[in-house]
């Protein structure tokens, strides 16, 4: 049992599970039980989930605490636990953007511990200055770590059903959430129909249910799906397509795409391009321009393989010297 711990709120977060592989830690998600939306479900999901967090720390008295924010009650949990054994614990606080509501800006001394008792991580240049501003914290800048294939294992699964032949396959990574242009996707879907097959996973319901939405027939919702068939389903992707319309995010899909070496469309943001420029085919957020690069890449490929390859490598390269030069 490990003495480094990475610990979230939340499940299947795919940047926890990077960061505990590369780190050596062990990887501890956090999953309420309450499952309703209402204030009081959301307070008995934090109390449950905050005793769980010291349950974990206490038996397990870990030297390295990794934890994803939000939520930020764990800043006072970490702060303490560090309070109580010193020098002999190292905290860091990985932040994403879900921190940056106005809410947790007003937790009584949130900065002020988080500097004191560990480091900050931000996941990407853009979003560093607006962590640091509203905190008031220096973070250090660490991407999202490249999940670990299993290329041999994987290659010899069944290919999923929703997989047409003959067409473009294009996996959509997606979690309905707000900035994921999904009404544009499906707009774009039907534009190219006659070649392209676009398979768009997780809970889709969150976002169809209430609402009449006539599907294109070439789409086709998976809803969530197992670790070993989403991976399944990455590895056979013809292209993924991974949109947001926040320019300060970069989507999970985008590192999962390089992790199995597949060619991907991402937003036209100025982050995309700075850091994907050699490898990546890049989209507006409108019906027209995603129909249009799909096109594109119909007509002339993605990157070449060997070339994203040797970016993951080069990739993978830097973040383990930016984390030993990090960690103690």
């Amino acid at each position: 049992m490990s003495k480094k711990i990475v610990l979230s709120w939340g499940k299947n977060i795919r940047r926890s599970k990077t960061l505990a592989a590369t780190l050596g830690a062990d990887d501890r998600h956090v999953v309420s039980p309450f499952k309703g939306n209402g204030v009081f479900f959301k307070l008995c999901g934090y109390l449950w989930s905050s005793v769980v967090t010291i349950m974990v720390i206490l038996y397990r008295r870990p030297v390295l605490v990794v934890v994803s924010l939000p939520p930020v009650f764990c800043v006072y949990i970490l702060a303490f636990y560090k309070l109580i054994r010193g020098q002999k614990v190292e905290v860091i606080y990985d932040l994403h953007n879900g921190v940056l509501r106005r809410e947790w800006k007003f937790w009584p001394a949130l900065g002020w511990l988080m500097r004191s008792s560990g480091q900050v991580f931000a996941h990407n240049i853009v979003v560093k200055p607006v962590i640091d501003d509203f905190f008031a914290v220096e973070s250090i800048v660490v991407p999202d770590p490249l999940p670990v294939v299993d290329f041999e294992r994987l290659i010899n699964l069944k290919q999923p059903d929703f997989f047409e032949a003959g067409k473009i396959n294009v996996v959509v990574p997606l979690s309905y959430a707000a900035d994921e242009p999904i009404s544009e996707i499906l707009a774009a879907a039907e534009l190219v129909a006659e070649h392209t097959n676009f398979i768009m996973t997780g809970p889709s319901a969150k976002y169809f249910s209430g609402r009449k939405v006539s599907l294109p027939e070439n789409i086709y919702l998976t809803g969530y799906l197992s670790n070993e068939e989403y991976d399944k389903t990455l590895l056979d992707a013809d292209v993924v397509l991974c949109l947001t319309t926040d320019a300060s995010i970069q989507m999970c899909a985008i590192v999962e795409a390089i992790a199995f070496e597949k060619p991907f469309i991402c937003s036209d943001s100025a982050l995309n391009v700075a850091s994907y420029s050699d490898i990546a085919l890049f989209s507006p957020l409108n019906a027209d321009g995603i129909a249009s690069t799909l096109d594109e890449f119909l007509t002339n490929g993605g990157c070449d393989p060997l070339k994203i390859k040797g970016f993951k490598q080069a990739y993978n390269c830097r973040i383990d010297k930016q984390l030993q030069g990090i960690i103690l």
